[in-house]
């Protein structure tokens, strides 16, 4: 999510990505809902062009594999609707911990430590951790936290203070 914002340069987008971070903040249940329709459709339209990459470019980097799960965990989310919130919950703190173990990857190839990357991995293997045991109970806890960061990192980018990718921190 944080690349996805750093590499946002129209400001239509940017307003919206911003708008979408505040209501996220607001009223995380009802965004939940919308999430996870949003999260299933996601993953299926993922699934079909990736299935047109395979076949039309020979696409060798994302087989069938790839694309039947895709599909198939996008079918899941939208029939079990708020019943895939243990799923998604699972998921994200899957994600969140291989971006934390990424980011920590990253300081022992440059052997420094950056304080506000350092602090960060340890919050968001707290929250992943806390989703992880259960994801009903810090999911709006979980979509409050990701509005909160959309909102700083994309004021951030606006006013000029981030100008790359988050490698160059």
């Amino acid at each position: 999510m944080r690349d996805f914002i750093h590499n946002i340069s129209n400001k239509n987008i940017s307003i919206i990505i911003l708008i979408v971070g505040i209501l996220m903040v607001i009223s995380p249940e009802n965004l939940a809902h919308v999430f996870i329709w949003a999260l299933g459709g996601a993953m299926i339209l993922r699934g079909i062009l990736v299935m047109v990459l395979c076949l039309y470019y020979r696409e060798k980097e994302h087989g069938p594999g790839k694309v039947l799960l895709y599909v198939v965990m996008g079918v899941m989310i939208m029939y079990l609707k708020a019943e895939s919130i243990s799923i998604i919950g699972v998921m994200w703190a899957i994600f969140s911990l291989k971006e934390v173990a990424e980011d920590i990857d990253q300081m022992w190839e440059e052997k420094h430590v950056y304080i506000f990357c350092l602090l960060s991995s340890v919050v968001t293997v707290s929250l992943a951790i806390m989703l992880m045991i259960d994801p009903f109970e810090h999911f709006s806890t979980h979509i409050k936290v990701l509005g909160l960061m959309i909102i700083s990192t994309t004021l951030a980018k606006a006013a000029g203070l981030i100008k790359e990718k988050i490698n160059t921190r």
